[in-house]
């Protein structure tokens, strides 16, 4: 009884710190224009918008605005980004790490989607898939302080 007690209490604090983490990870998508063309008006209200439900951890309500930012522009891949920031602190894990897997090997991925990929897999007890995607994410940015 008292082993399932901590085995819980374990899970229930690394549940905790990965969602600390995630929030505390999260950077707000730039709503800057990365190809020179000037981006949507619309959509950029919905990014901020959805940060704004976001910070205030209404993952659900977040996920749908970043959807429809994301179907106006499917250029922007920070947006996915975003959608498995708020999966992960949701706990939809399997979720999160399927939209990472997709988004890591963009041209325009960054260090910080190694880093959540990582985290992900971490908190589902994947050491040695944590490690490898560290690993990848440090071959690719090998100056990260994050890796």
């Amino acid at each position: 009884m008292v082993s399932k007690m901590c085995t819980f209490a374990s899970v229930t604090v690394i549940a905790s710190i990965l969602v600390v983490v995630v929030s505390a990870t999260a950077q707000p998508t730039s709503t800057q224009p990365t190809s020179g063309i000037p981006d949507n008006p619309r959509r950029v209200a919905m990014l901020k918008a959805a940060m704004e439900k976001f910070d205030a951890r209404h993952y659900d309500s977040a996920l749908v605005l970043f959807d429809q930012a994301y179907a106006l522009d499917t250029s922007r891949v920070e947006v996915r980004y975003e959608m498995a920031l708020c999966y992960a602190a949701n706990r939809s894990y399997d979720t999160a790490e399927k939209v990472l897997k997709e988004i890591v090997r963009h041209p325009k991925a960054t260090d910080k989607y190694y880093q959540l990929l990582s985290n992900i897999r971490a908190e589902r007890d994947d050491t040695a898939g944590a490690r490898a995607i560290l690993e990848e994410g440090v071959q690719r940015f090998p100056q990260s302080g994050r890796l």
